[in-house]
């Protein structure tokens, strides 16, 4: 599998969609490829994907900065992946 593919393989099989929004895709990408990204969405704009995504995908600890309350749904730490939440 490509490395282009792998966050649409993530996303059909562990959150069961076929599709991303847009936006979502090419953040997980720059996020992957170990670039800086500051991401701006809408409330309900697909953020806790791309987030979730790209640290099933990455090796290693994810440090996820969220503003808002977790509410556990996202599931940051799935997958048997090291993660902390930074409530602001």
């Amino acid at each position: 599998m490509s490395k282009e593919d792998e966050p649409l393989h993530v996303m059909k099989t562990v959150f069961g969609y076929d599709s991303f929004r847009e936006g979502q895709q090419q953040a997980i990408q720059a996020i992957v490829e170990g670039k800086d990204c500051v991401i701006l969405m809408t409330t309900g704009g697909g953020k806790s994907f791309i987030f979730t995504i790209a640290s099933i995908i990455k090796q290693g600890l994810t440090v996820i900065i969220e503003p808002q309350i977790f509410n556990g749904r996202a599931g940051c730490c799935s997958e048997g992946k090291r993660c902390v939440c930074l409530l602001l």
